[in-house]
C-alpha cells in the first residue's frame, strides 16, 4: 500500500520486541532497500549474518549492494559464498558475472555466463546480458546473435528492441 512510514514504524517496534528475529529483519531491509536507504539495509543485512552466515537472500542484497558502492571485493565475496551455497542462484551467479565483467575480468565473467546458459538455456535475459557484455568487447556479431536469440525467446521485450537498435549504431548500420 506504500504506507513506507508505517511500515518501518511497525517494523521498529517488532524487533524491538523480539531484536534477532530473522523473518522481520530481512523484510525491514527490503523496506529500506526499497525506499533505497543502502546504509540502514547494509546494518540489518549485516545483523542477519551475524545470525546465519548462511543466509543466502541476505548475502545476494549485501552484496548487490557492495556492487553499488563499488566495494568489488566484498561484493566478490558474497557472491562467491553464495554461489558455493547455491550454485544454481540465478540472480546472484548474474550480479557475479557483471560484478567480473565491471571489475575488468572478462574470463570470468564469460564463464559465469556459460554457467548461467547453462542451467537455464531458455532465458532471454541472459542471453541480453551475454549479448551487452559482447558488445562492450566490440564483438559484435556474437552480441547480435544473442540479442536475435533474446528476441526469439521474448519478442515482446522492448528493451531488446533498443538493445538491438544500439548495437546497431555501434557498428554502423544505422538503417537497420
Amino acid at each position: 500500500q506504500k504506507r513506507y512510514d508505517e511500515a518501518l514504524q511497525a517494523f521498529n517496534t517488532g524487533l524491538t520486541l523480539v531484536p534477532n528475529m530473522q523473518g522481520m529483519l530481512m523484510d525491514r531491509a527490503s523496506l529500506y532497500l526499497q525506499l533505497r536507504n543502502n546504509s540502514k539495509a547494509l546494518d540489518d543485512l549485516n545483523d542477519l549474518l551475524v545470525l546465519n552466515s548462511e543466509n543466502t537472500e541476505a548475502l545476494f542484497y549485501r552484496a548487490f549492494i557492495y556492487s553499488a558502492q563499488h566495494l568489488n571485493a566484498k561484493a566478490r565475496s558474497d557472491y562467491e559464498r553464495l554461489l558455493i551455497l547455491q550454485p544454481r542462484h540465478k540472480e546472484g551467479r548474474l550480479g557475479m558475472a557483471l560484478l567480473c565483467d565491471n571489475d575488468r575480468r572478462p574470463l570470468e565473467a564469460m564463464e559465469h555466463m556459460d554457467v548461467l546458459l547453462r542451467y537455464w538455456p531458455d532465458d532471454a535475459t541472459v542471453y541480453a546480458v551475454r549479448s551487452g557484455m559482447y558488445q562492450k568487447r566490440r564483438q559484435y556479431q556474437q552480441a547480435l546473435a544473442d540479442i536475435n536469440h533474446a528476441l526469439t525467446l521474448e519478442l515482446d521485450n522492448p528493451a531488446f528492441y533498443i538493445s538491438r537498435a544500439l548495437l546497431y549504431k555501434d557498428f554502423k548500420k544505422n538503417a537497420l
